[in-house]
């Protein structure tokens, strides 16, 4: 359970570091397009700390019968590998491409749901950040070569 606490910790301190980072690109967005970028910011800070809290309650809580399992490495390094390619594609490839291609081959790597689920939450999500962003808010958003 030790392990499992320490993982927890790596991988909220690794959130907030992202997180982090998004917040500092988004000093050079104009007002209006800032306001979401550091909200989210904000949130994702807050959930990595709760998962601190709870993983530390956890941690006391546990027993000798528990059972430790370990972080799956091979799959954590493919899923950071993942992330990093979808924000350095972003630009080049665009986000319309990039990101309903990022939301289904992650969720389906990472075994989240129903195939057909994943197929419904990357079409909505896409289309939910098309009609706020382009639509409602008139904001750029990088389309990459086909710009």
């Amino acid at each position: 359970m030790k392990k499992q606490f320490i993982y927890n910790l790596v991988a909220a301190t690794v959130a907030i570091l992202f997180a982090w980072i998004f917040y500092y690109e988004s000093l050079d967005l104009p007002r209006v397009a800032y306001l979401f970028p550091r909200r989210l910011t904000y949130v994702i800070t807050i959930l990595a700390i709760a998962l601190v809290i709870e993983a530390y309650y956890k941690y006391r809580k546990a027993t000798l019968e528990e059972q430790e399992e370990g972080i799956k490495v091979l799959r954590a390094s493919i899923f950071t590998v993942s992330i990093a390619l979808y924000v350095f594609s972003i630009n080049i490839v665009g986000y319309f491409i990039t990101t309903p291609l990022f939301i289904f081959g992650t969720m389906y790597f990472l075994k989240s749901t129903k195939t057909r689920n994943i197929l419904l939450i990357t079409i909505a999500f896409t289309l939910f950040v098309y009609l706020l962003f382009v639509r409602f808010l008139n904001l750029p958003i990088p389309l990459g070569s086909f710009s």
